[in-house]
């Protein structure tokens, strides 16, 4: 498991964008409050070597919201997991726990210049479902699948792991 504090996060130096806080439910000391980006960019990576052999893992990106969230309630973001050398799996998530909900009373109607308005192409994203939106955990927070990854053992690996989503606007 990897903390906040291990992973790069961009505009992390900046406090109008994200602050560090300590919540009782939170397994780690700190972890990092999203307060407002324009592109939201997470990335880590975990050495193979300390993976057991000829084993999969699934990688789960754990977080929580409130109620005030916004912005993630029409576009999925991309996740990705896999070594640096090689082709990453790549996949498309979202991170609102509505979602599903929300995406059944978009609008019908595209608005804005080119028909992709504020809420996107709908047609150039996949609709949510159970494989790509959060599940709400017992604990209280909600964890989303990144992907996953079948160590064959032997060499040492870095294996990336990033969440992205640069084509909102916020």
């Amino acid at each position: 498991m990897l903390a906040a504090k291990q992973l790069s996060i961009a505009l992390m130096d900046s406090p109008s964008c994200w602050r560090w806080t300590s919540i009782s439910e939170s397994r780690f000391k700190e972890v990092t409050e999203l307060i407002s980006v324009c592109s939201l960019e997470v990335s880590g990576n975990v050495n193979s070597s300390i993976l057991s052999p000829n084993t999969t893992y699934v990688a789960h990106l754990v977080f929580m919201t409130t109620s005030e969230a916004y912005g993630f309630e029409y576009r999925p973001v991309e996740v990705c997991i896999g070594p640096y050398e090689d082709n990453k799996k790549t996949r498309m998530v979202y991170l609102d726990p509505e979602a599903q909900s929300r995406w059944r009373l978009r609008p019908k109607r595209r608005i804005g210049i080119f028909g992709g308005g504020i809420f996107g192409n709908y047609d150039t994203v996949p609709s949510p479902c159970d494989d790509n939106c959060p599940k709400h955990r017992e604990d209280g927070w909600f964890e989303v699948e990144i992907g996953e990854y079948f160590n064959k053992g032997g060499d040492a690996v870095e294996l990336a792991i990033s969440i992205m989503e640069v084509k909102g606007g916020n």
